[in-house]
């Protein structure tokens, strides 16, 4: 059976939306366990990229300072 609603779901009729959208304080709950447990997670896996991007670039700077000290003391 085919549901002539299936196309439609983006945009909510009218006497959808009130259902869709609930009064404020609903809003402000804590998201159920798995879905909170999956944003930690990808939270967690931003801040470690970012933690590795900075570590990489400190790493970066530190070489280059070393190097320049060993050019300086070699000349």
């Amino acid at each position: 059976m085919k549901n002539p609603e299936r196309g439609k779901r983006l945009l909510p009729s009218p006497k959808q939306s009130p259902r869709l959208l609930p009064p404020l304080p609903q809003q402000f709950e804590p998201p159920s366990p798995q879905r909170s447990q999956k944003l930690q997670q990808e939270l967690k896996q931003q801040e470690r990229q970012e933690n590795m991007k900075r570590l990489k670039s400190q790493e970066q700077s530190e070489q280059q300072r070393n190097n320049i000290k060993i050019l300086k003391w070699n000349t």
